[in-house]
């Protein structure tokens, strides 16, 4: 099943929106930015590549993510996350749901540390395949 969700990565050079179809939800998020973790590092190390920043290795990291124009460009986003900052990146998670008259409304989920965010719901998810 599709959990679809925005990323925006927030910077000086102005904001990316990157979107991505499946997986959108904290545990698959965690996944993906774990992953743009693994780039980053793999990256450090070599030393032969540290071209781009987070928004540039969370594409590299994820198939079937993509550049959009907004996040808000897409209305069946079911999870919004918004990324601050390079080493020492900050995350804030929204959850959209519907009103029964059809509104949409936003309830922050998370707030904090991207690492923090990674190791929680790493672990969630850890512990929902055991």
């Amino acid at each position: 099943m599709a959990t679809r969700a925005t990323y925006t990565f927030k910077s000086d050079f102005g904001d990316k929106h990157i979107y991505i179809h499946w997986d959108g939800y904290p545990e698959g998020a965690a996944q993906y930015f774990q992953k743009m973790m693994e780039i980053r590092e793999e990256q450090r190390q070599s030393l032969s590549d540290l071209r781009g920043g987070l928004t540039e290795q969370f594409i590299r990291a994820n198939r079937g993510a993509e550049f959009t124009s907004h996040w808000e460009d897409h209305g069946d986003t079911e999870w919004h996350y918004e990324i601050s900052g390079g080493s020492n990146a900050t995350l804030k998670v929204i959850k959209f749901s519907y009103d029964d008259s059809g509104e949409r409304m936003g309830q922050r989920r998370f707030e904090g540390p991207l690492t923090e965010f990674i190791g929680k719901y790493l672990q969630e998810s850890n512990d929902h395949a055991n």
